[in-house]
């Protein structure tokens, strides 16, 4: 990021909210591109720490979300609005009851 220009900043700040994924770097790669090489790295850095739980499992398993958020290219405010647009007729109320812990 630090050969981004000020511009580059206030366009990808402003291209986000409704791009997301898509938003493209200055340099013409996507998020979901750097994503991908970003977990890439995570990946490697977690499976080389070699922690372990009681099953046996490292901690590469706390990345499966961001995998399939960069895999899928649709980031969890899509999904919301998928639902809101469509299941749930445009009852916002309804976010309170899926999604509540």
């Amino acid at each position: 990021m630090k050969h981004w220009s000020v511009e580059d900043h206030h366009r990808i700040r402003e291209q986000v909210p409704t791009l997301a994924l898509d938003t493209k770097g200055p340099r013409g790669r996507s998020f979901r591109e750097l994503g991908k090489q970003v977990l890439e790295i995570a990946h490697k850095g977690l499976a080389a720490r070699q922690r372990f739980n009681a099953s046996g499992d490292d901690e590469t398993g706390f990345l499966q979300p961001l995998h399939e958020i960069v895999a899928s290219g649709k980031v969890p405010a899509q999904d919301l609005l998928d639902r809101y647009n469509g299941a749930w007729g445009g009852d916002i109320s309804r976010v309170y009851d899926e999604m509540a812990y």
